[in-house]
């Protein structure tokens, strides 16, 4: 059993680490994933991950008080977990059409999300809101 002072011990070298990886990811593998990412889907796809990670980590860094930062940090944790399972799924995709399957993915969650908020709006007697200056 950890007590107080190993937890947070724990989560001070977790934050180095990310730091870590954040750095390395900089300065030694995005020139790299840059030079080699083909322009079409797939390429598009594994690139987006891999920025998507690049801003989880940024965010992190800005995360070093574990007590107060305990769910953001948590969040970001699984956003990276998520997004290494998708290009891993993506990788091993024999069909080649892991990219499709993942934009097709997003979108079904965008249209579930649009479903669900055009439901609470009807059942609340609400109007959607509107854009100011369109």
């Amino acid at each position: 059993m950890n007590t107080p002072a190993e937890a947070l011990a724990l989560s001070h070298i977790g934050y180095a680490e990310a730091q870590v990886v954040a750095r390395f990811i900089d300065e030694k593998l995005r020139a790299a994933v840059d030079e080699r990412t083909p322009t079409g889907l797939h390429g598009i796809a594994f690139q987006g991950q891999l920025l998507r990670t690049i801003a989880w980590l940024r965010s992190l860094a800005k995360l070093d008080d574990p007590g107060n930062d305990f769910q953001a940090i948590t969040s970001a944790a699984r956003s990276v977990f998520e997004s290494a399972v998708d290009v891993t799924l993506m990788h091993f995709d024999g069909s080649a059409n892991g990219p499709e399957k993942m934009d097709a993915w997003e979108d079904s969650a965008k249209l579930k999300h649009s479903q669900n908020a055009t439901e609470y709006l009807a059942a609340s007697g609400r109007a959607p809101p509107t854009r100011s200056g369109r």
